[in-house]
């Protein structure tokens, strides 16, 4: 229930993604209680720092910018939360710019407490770091203002104990979010106009382990597949140990994104074990051939830490070979960094802070190499584009040639496109083709359709196609749902309590007509008329879901539909 509130509220986000998503949750929370949230270099009444603390860069990140919320209103409310906030609070709560710290179990009720200091209540600041209790923030998502991609934690919290890692003392042991309640966050997402949802997680490949009922990574994506609309599944970064070679067989459908963050940290098998890394750069490497032999272009992004204690010149150099062997086509790079109460801080042979430095520029100078020759072999290719925003970069400035914005965006394997035009095409999907490489991504042309799966649609029947003319919008009815794919519109049946139609926005006989290609097109249409079932709410109660086509079905319209009529049970596939 929203309330009413003027005041203003700002976030800024360190490290990973289940940090987003953490912030994500929290905006809705203030949004709920009626507070505009605005951008963090905007005048507000309160700054929330999500901070990080995966190394001492992140850490002083973190302090810079809770300095810089201070001077940016000295009589607003300074919140520091997040990863760097649960391992040191005491070190925060010293600092004169902070004037609230919200660590570990905490931080669920962050929204609760920032609204009662901002309204006067003398609420003290966490000092010390309380037992992570099992509980995971979940709000429900919501659109989170001037982004196109949806983050959905799926689980927190981390039981391996790596020897450089502080994320288990800072996010607590391993726990899954319950699967109703992950399902339920991506259909709102997609509810609320999200093209693409990223599931995020310490540890991905672990989820389920903690559940009842024998839930894994594996049947998640299965059941989301089929029981919501999404377009667009990706998912964060997944140990090499953890990874479910099964989860290969869902690639055919092209929804899920082709792309896959498996960190290596090093390539070089003396340091992994020194690491405590539970992998040899044999097993990854079977991995990734694995990979590249079941999904065509697949992106594999890396993190490679260089300078960990006792790392050698020549175990270096081992890394090294293995990272150009790879050919990732993205990786990150970073120095190692030490950590307190982790075993690698006390750990004999530290390597000198110049060699880390020296080492890390190599490292990225063969990353940056890897990512151009990945980006180089899509050139003269098409893709389908996720677009963001116009793009800020100094390598990617309006066209010279149009003085159009150039708008940026993903394709499904991470490649970031940028691409000149005049109308807006923020959160579009659109298809794309690739005409250059740059710096930090491709460059593209539209095409001329907003996606491959319409192209069919370019000679369909107009005049004669009831649907296709419902579907344009030519014929009124009664639509309950529209995107650039399908229609679904309200029905009067006899039968049921409920009947609406979905169809595809193009012309599609029958399933016969159906390629390879348009398994995303089937499984869309099959995602609205679940949405549309529990809208209506008789995704329980039972409802029954059908395919017609052509007059082999009795019926007189050519153009494949789908019948979701209420009071019946599920019923798929048909026949």
């Amino acid at each position: 229930m929203s309330h009413r509130s003027n005041r203003r509220i700002a976030f800024t986000t360190l490290g990973c993604k289940v940090n987003q998503s953490d912030t994500d949750e929290w905006m809705r929370g203030f949004r709920d209680r009626g507070y505009a949230v605005v951008d963090f270099d905007d005048a507000a009444d309160a700054y929330i720092v999500n901070t990080c603390t995966v190394t001492h860069v992140a850490d002083r990140k973190s302090r810079k910018l809770l300095r810089q919320a201070r001077r940016a209103n000295p009589a607003g409310l300074v919140v520091a939360t997040g990863c760097y906030a649960a391992v040191v609070p005491a070190d925060l709560t010293r600092m004169l710019e902070v004037d609230l710290v919200v660590a570990g179990s905490e931080k669920d009720r962050l929204v609760d407490l920032v609204h009662r200091a901002l309204e006067g209540d003398d609420e003290q600041p966490f000092e010390t770091v309380p037992e992570i209790r099992s509980a995971i923030v979940d709000g429900e998502p919501h659109d989170v203002a001037g982004r196109t991609r949806a983050f959905v934690k799926i689980g927190d919290g981390c039981n391996k104990m790596c020897a450089f890692c502080i994320v288990p003392y800072a996010r607590g042991r391993e726990r899954s979010l319950p699967m109703a309640t992950v399902l339920g966050k991506v259909r709102v997402m997609v509810g609320a106009g999200f093209h693409e949802v990223v599931l995020t997680a310490v540890h991905m490949g672990t989820y389920g382990r903690d559940l009842d009922g024998g839930a894994s990574l594996r049947s998640l994506i299965e059941t989301m597949l089929a029981t919501t609309g999404v377009r667009r599944l990706r998912l964060s970064s997944i140990e090499p140990e953890d990874f479910d070679r099964g989860l290969l067989g869902l690639w055919p459908d092209s929804r899920l994104c082709r792309h896959f963050h498996l960190a290596l940290d090093s390539g070089c098998d003396a340091t992994l074990q020194r690491m405590r890394r539970r992998y040899t750069t044999g097993e990854y490497a079977d991995l990734v051939s694995a990979i590249r032999r079941a999904i065509p272009d697949v992106a594999i992004t890396t993190d490679v830490m260089v300078g960990f204690p006792g790392e050698t010149e020549a175990e270096f150099a081992e890394s090294y070979a293995f990272v150009e062997q790879m050919g990732f086509s993205g990786v990150h790079v970073f120095p190692y960094s030490p950590r307190a109460r982790t075993l690698a801080a006390r750990m004999p042979n530290q390597v000198h802070p110049d060699a880390r430095r020296d080492r890390a520029a190599a490292m990225l100078a063969l990353g940056q190499e890897s990512a151009a020759r990945f980006r180089a072999q899509f050139i003269g290719r098409e893709a389908d584009v996720l677009f963001e925003s116009p793009g800020r970069s100094p390598t990617n400035p309006p066209d010279d040639r149009s003085g159009s914005p150039v708008w940026e965006g993903l394709t499904d394997n991470y490649l970031r496109v940028s691409v000149p035009s005049g109308r807006p095409l923020a959160n579009q999907l659109a298809h794309v083709r690739i005409v250059a490489s740059h710096p930090s991504g491709v460059r593209g042309e539209l095409g001329t359709t907003a996606s491959h799966q319409l192209r069919r649609g370019e000679d369909r029947p107009m005049t004669t196609c009831i649907f296709c003319r419902i579907a344009s919008g030519e014929i009124p009815a009664n639509v309950v749902y529209r995107d650039d794919l399908a229609t679904a519109f309200r029905d009067v049946n006899p039968q049921a309590p409920v009947h609406v139609l979905v169809v595809p926005n193009a012309h599609v006989p029958s399933i016969a007509g159906l390629g390879d290609d348009d398994r995303q097109l089937l499984g869309h249409l099959i995602g609205v008329a679940n949405e549309i079932a529990r809208r209506e709410g008789i995704s329980t109660t039972g409802y029954r879901l059908t395919v017609n086509h052509g007059p082999d079905a009795g019926q007189t319209v050519a153009h494949l539909h789908l019948h979701v009529l209420g009071g019946r049970r599920l019923g798929w596939p048909p026949g």
